[in-house]
């Protein structure tokens, strides 16, 4: 391991630098109008209700118990992020009450973002590879999952960049195919869609700078940036170090400074000293061209 990357996991930028403050992951609390409204027709959730009004028929059972699951899930979604211990516990207590829901995706990819952002990823990544199981092409999902363990440190967890590889090449490939649902504006889902690949690309070139392959995750972290609106500052850093570490300084400079711009005051120190350490380099001639 070389100096630049000594200096990288030093500052605990990939082991947690935005798990603690959401690491641009977003809990998929959003669903299809399908999903979202079990009563409308031609959902899995639909129930024709019988003539008889009493609460002993039993399509009046039922549809009364659809009820009740449509607002348990409203509680949950209502409920914020900032209050982690009841998010957790309401959305626990719904995946025991009703085990056969359509919402069970949706509650088990939110409870993995929960987790991961409040230093509890080995629950969020159970939660998350459980909502993999229910929806595979889940696209947020995958994204959040791939980011975080490519964040993480990997130092006891060999396997862990393998799975975060896998995951975000699979949000890659599957979301050009993805069909805007009704009710979400195109430009919505243009967004929705962006940020995932944002996410997914970000895994693919930390992964690649964790294994020192620092040319090859200049690419991904560009595109990273390109496409995350939220303009995660860990990109940005990343994109310094990998492209400090190619010799590509200008860039370097580049990165760092808009990440010292960007970031939070904890971090801003760290990204004003790689973009000093870049120009140092720069001034003495010794950068390679600009990278593509």
């Amino acid at each position: 391991m070389n100096r630049k990357m000594k200096n990288l996991v030093k500052c605990g930028l990939i082991a947690g630098i935005l798990l603690s403050a959401g690491g641009g992951l977003m809990a998929q609390t959003g669903t299809t109008p399908t999903q979202s409204n079990p009563s409308s027709p031609g959902s899995n959730g639909s129930i024709v209700q019988g003539k008889d009004t009493s609460p002993v028929n039993s399509s009046n059972v039922m549809n009364n118990m659809s009820t009740r699951e449509s607002e348990a899930f409203q509680r949950f979604q209502a409920i914020p992020d900032s209050q982690f211990e009841k998010k957790v516990k309401v959305g626990e207590e719904f995946l025991k009450k009703f085990q056969n829901s359509i919402y069970m995706p949706a509650i088990y990819s939110t409870l993995s973002v929960t987790y991961i952002q409040n230093g509890q990823p080995e629950k969020g990544f159970a939660d998350g590879e459980k909502a993999l199981e229910l929806r595979p092409n889940d696209a947020r999902t995958l994204a959040n999952l791939a980011q975080a363990m490519a964040r993480m440190n990997q130092s006891d967890i060999p396997n862990r960049l393998e799975k975060a590889e896998q995951y975000a090449q699979k949000c890659i490939q599957i979301t050009p195919t993805l069909v805007k649902p009704d009710g979400v504006t195109a430009e919505a889902f243009a967004a929705s869609n962006n940020l995932n690949l944002a996410m997914a690309h970000s895994a693919l070139g930390t992964v690649k700078v964790r294994q020192g392959k620092f040319a090859e995750a200049i690419p991904d972290l560009k595109e990273a940036v390109r496409l995350d609106a939220t303009k995660d500052p860990t990109n940005l850093y990343l994109l310094g170090v990998a492209s400090e570490n190619s010799d590509h300084y200008a860039d370097a400079v580049d990165a760092f400074t808009k990440c010292a711009a960007a970031a939070t005051a904890n971090m801003q120190q760290t990204c004003k000293s790689g973009a000093a350490e870049a120009q140092k380099h720069l001034a003495a001639g010794t950068a390679a061209p600009a990278s593509k």
